[in-house]
C-alpha cells in the first residue's frame, strides 16, 4: 500500500549522444559554454536511466547545479533558484506533474539574455546576448503571434503550462526545433526578418 524508491547512481561520458557541448566557435562570444540535450527519438537514455520509448510517460523533476552566471532551462516549471553558501554555484530546481514521454525531457545551460514579443506575453525567448541584440527584428517577426497561437489552440484544449520559454540554440542543433514542455527549442537559423519560418513556432506549440 506504500511507495518504494530505487536510487540509481550513474554518470554519462563523451559518447552520450543526447548531451551536446557546443563548440565555442559556434557561439557568438566564442568563449562561454553552451550545453544542451536532445532526447528525440531515443537519446534520453544516454544521459539518465530510463525506459526510453514514447509509449511510456513519466512525471519529472530535476536539480541542476551550475556556476554563477549560467542559466538553466528545463522541461518543467522552475520552482526555485538558490546560491550554495560559500561557493560560486547555483542550484535550479524544476518539476512537472503531468506525464510526458522521455524524448521530451531536456535541458539547456548557457549565458542567456531574454526577449519578450509583447508586454504580458506568455512567451519568453532565451538566447545568447548577441542574438538578442542583433536579431530583434527577426525575433519579433518569428514570435509576435505566439500568444495568438496559444489562444487559438486553447479553444480546443486547455493550455497546460504556466508559461512557454523558447531557447534559441546554436546552429549545431541537429533539428530545426523540438517541442519540449516549458522549453521549446529553436535553431538560430529559423529566425527570419519576414517571419517566413514562424510556422515552426506554430508547429512546436
Amino acid at each position: 500500500g506504500g511507495e518504494d524508491f530505487i536510487v540509481i547512481y550513474y554518470h554519462t561520458n563523451k559518447n552520450s549522444i543526447g548531451v551536446h557541448f557546443s563548440n565555442k566557435a559556434m557561439l557568438r562570444d566564442k568563449n562561454s559554454t553552451f550545453i544542451y540535450t536532445h532526447s528525440e527519438p531515443i537519446f534520453a537514455r544516454t544521459f539518465f536511466p530510463c525506459q526510453d520509448t514514447p509509449s511510456l510517460k513519466v512525471v519529472t523533476s530535476a536539480l541542476i547545479t551550475v556556476e554563477e552566471g549560467y542559466t538553466v532551462l528545463f522541461s518543467g516549471a522552475q520552482r526555485y533558484k538558490r546560491t550554495i553558501p560559500n561557493t560560486n554555484l547555483i542550484q535550479f530546481y524544476f518539476s512537472f506533474d503531468k506525464p510526458i514521454p522521455t524524448y521530451n525531457i531536456n535541458f539547456a545551460i548557457g549565458h542567456f539574455d531574454t526577449f519578450t514579443p509583447h508586454e504580458g506575453s506568455m512567451c519568453t525567448i532565451y538566447a545568447q546576448s548577441d542574438v538578442i541584440k542583433k536579431k530583434r527584428k527577426s525575433l519579433f517577426a518569428t514570435f509576435n503571434r505566439c500568444d495568438d497561437i496559444i489562444n487559438f489552440y486553447s479553444q480546443y484544449y486547455p493550455f497546460q503550462f504556466e508559461k512557454i520559454i523558447f531557447v534559441i540554440k546554436p546552429n549545431d542543433f541537429p533539428t530545426n526545433a523540438n517541442e519540449t514542455p516549458f522549453m521549446i527549442t529553436i535553431a538560430e537559423n529559423m529566425l527570419s526578418k519576414d517571419g517566413s519560418l514562424s510556422k515552426t513556432v506554430t508547429h512546436e506549440l
